[in-house]
């Protein structure tokens, strides 16, 4: 496309690519289920504006499955440790 714009005489101009990335290798790896769990905070909006709930979500390492979940009106950091 950007030849065929530059050959026409049109801007043919590119955007700076970005540059690779070199992610962290993860050091978590389960070997069976029930091994090893992992925890997550989404925020979930409301109609109301500016007015979130908080879903807690426990997922299991090893298959991917979510093993628990929860709503809360507000964040907390007690309630990821119950």
């Amino acid at each position: 496309m950007y030849r065929i714009v530059r050959k026409k005489g049109s801007n043919g101009g590119r955007r700076q690519q970005r540059p690779a990335q070199h992610h962290i290798i993860s050091r978590l790896q389960a070997t069976e289920p029930n091994q090893m769990w992992i925890w997550d905070i989404t925020k979930l909006p409301l109609i109301t504006q500016d007015v979130y709930l908080s879903q807690y979500a426990v997922t299991d390492l090893y298959c991917r499955l979510m093993v628990a979940w929860m709503i809360s009106a507000k964040e907390n950091s007690a309630l990821p440790c119950s």
